[in-house]
């Protein structure tokens, strides 16, 4: 017999909010504690927009950077929460809620205490609460205006050193395509001894329909001047001083590379290893020409072990040298038919895909909760249908069982791949000003589309075979002579539950629900 899935690793219980400014009063269950272990764990939040998927998966991720940052007894919010998980068996909470019934506060100024710590009821401190914490919280969101934390600098990711930030923003109001491959590029690097890795690009690469080889390519700038094989450190500064000069006597902000560069200085030896580096790289024949242009590039095939360790040995010197304006910013490429192919170049579905997958392979550790806004964001409707089958792919080893991905989600094409043993399906709506919380203890697992529009979803289609399966179904049971009055009955309310009678009515079988309400509904 499996061992329950609370069991093992990291499991997000669920989360309760009373008076939240957006969520209100609701309880997020997040576990299905039937469930067996021997997979990595899905729950999936689905709902239209302005139903607090974004805002619920922003909530988890608050509260324990709170926890980690903030001292207990000085974390403050305007709302009650009492947020439960599981570590390898043992139930933790943290609440400010505990003593308190909600309908009962009339005292403004105790509403919201300072909360505590439990472990399995009992009370604990913070450092005990923080050692069960996941071995790390990631985030990933593919939309500029995402609500995930964007650390701004090393600084304030040293402040929250188990949360890893996914997402296209570089900066908390900024995105660039330029840093998302940068950090997709240092991934790679960091995953240098990593058979699993390894495997898991080259799946990533034939997935996407390339032969599965991935290389990381720079080019060279100002390539005349300083890649001749002769760069001496006297013409390197005597190039930014000229630079230095001009700015001198300006109200004009110095670029950056210049600022860098007098950094670079003050660091004993570094400008002398920085010039022998660039004159190896010509004296090896390393620099690749391109036709027709005056750069040259340098490239790092990741299937290739030692291509791939040269470039974890001189990322640091490349780096240096793109912040000196010295090399474009790093390229990650397919090969295609023997050529490079930029992922920039390909589909806006592929980029993602492909820079999220590296991100997620990068990160995930066993014991990881991973919050997924959104991933459906430019993915073709096959790949949306495959895309938890490759998570689960990529993660199949046992270790992996100890994670909880949450996924907020629009897309019914997800929900079909969800396997019931190892997921959970939170529904979101929006009724006048109040979100309420749908708990589907459905299986979706093979659905097809039109049957979780219908089900899960509940929106009917004109060409969806299930609403006219359904009402063949009743007409069928009052079609016989001894029918079922009370089944008919409930089967025309189970309609109406759906959304089925707010049919267009243009649609053939629009007048035949209505006079199944009316004699009844």
């Amino acid at each position: 017999m499996e061992k329950s899935i609370i069991q093992n690793g990291f499991k997000l219980d669920s989360l309760e909010v009373r008076d939240h400014p957006i969520l209100g009063n609701n309880t997020f269950n997040f576990l299905d504690k039937e469930d067996d272990s021997n997979s990595i764990y899905f729950t999936v939040l689905i709902g239209s927009n302005g139903t607090g998927k974004s805002e619920l998966l922003k909530l988890i991720l608050h509260l324990f950077r709170g926890v980690y940052l903030i001292e207990g007894n000085r974390f403050r919010v305007n709302y009650f929460f009492a947020l439960k998980f599981w570590n390898s068996g043992y139930l933790f909470e943290f609440s400010n809620n505990r003593d308190i019934k909600f309908v009962d506060i009339t005292n403004k100024k105790s509403k919201y205490p300072s909360p505590n710590f439990y472990l399995n009821n009992k009370t604990i401190e913070r450092e005990e609460f923080i050692n069960a914490f996941p071995s790390s919280i990631i985030a990933n969101s593919l939309m500029l205006t995402d609500k995930f934390i964007a650390p701004r600098n090393g600084r304030e990711q040293a402040d929250f050193p188990i949360y890893k930030y996914l997402g296209v923003r570089n900066r908390p109001q900024q995105a660039s395509t330029r840093s998302y491959v940068r950090k997709t590029v240092e991934f790679i690097v960091e995953q240098l001894n990593s058979e699993v890795f390894k495997e898991g690009i080259t799946n990533l690469s034939k997935f996407l329909g390339f032969n599965g080889s991935v290389e990381v390519r720079y080019s060279t700038i100002y390539t005349k001047k300083f890649y001749t094989g002769n760069l001496k450190k006297e013409e390197l500064e005597d190039y930014f001083y000229k630079i230095d000069e001009q700015y001198k006597n300006s109200t004009v902000t110095p670029p950056f590379k210049l600022n860098y560069f007098k950094s670079l200085t003050k660091e004993d030896g570094e400008l002398d290893r920085l010039v022998f580096f660039i004159n190896t790289l010509f004296k090896t024949d390393r620099l690749i020409p391109v036709y027709r242009s005056t750069k040259k590039e340098l490239s790092y095939r990741v299937d290739n072990k030692l291509e791939h360790s040269l470039l974890k040995e001189e990322y640091e010197h490349l780096d240096k040298l793109r912040k000196l304006g010295l090399v474009n910013p790093p390229s990650v490429n397919f090969i295609h038919n023997d050529k490079p192919l930029g992922i920039q170049q390909t589909s806006s579905g592929e980029f993602h895909f492909f820079s999220t997958m590296v991100g997620l392979m990068a990160t995930v550790k066993p014991g990881s909760l991973i919050l997924i806004d959104e991933p459906e964001i430019s993915l073709h409707p096959n790949w949306q249908m495959k895309y938890l089958a490759f998570i689960r792919k990529l993660f199949n080893e046992p270790k992996y069982n100890t994670c909880h991905i949450i996924i907020a989600t629009h897309s019914h094409f997800l929900i079909s791949d969800l396997q019931g043993a190892s997921s959970k399906i939170i529904g979101l709506k929006k009724t006048n000003t109040k979100i309420e919380t749908l708990h589907i203890n459905t299986n979706t697992y093979g659905w097809s589309a039109e049957e979780i529009l219908l089900d899960i979803f509940q929106v009917p289609t004109t060409r969806n075979h299930f609403v006219s399966e359904r009402i063949g179904s009743i007409l069928d049971e009052i079609a016989k002579p001894d029918k079922d009055t009370n089944l008919i009955k409930q089967a025309v309310k189970d309609l109406q539950d759906k959304n089925i009678d707010k049919l267009s009515n243009e649609d053939p079988l629009k007048e035949i629900i209505d006079k199944l309400i009316e004699k009844y509904g």
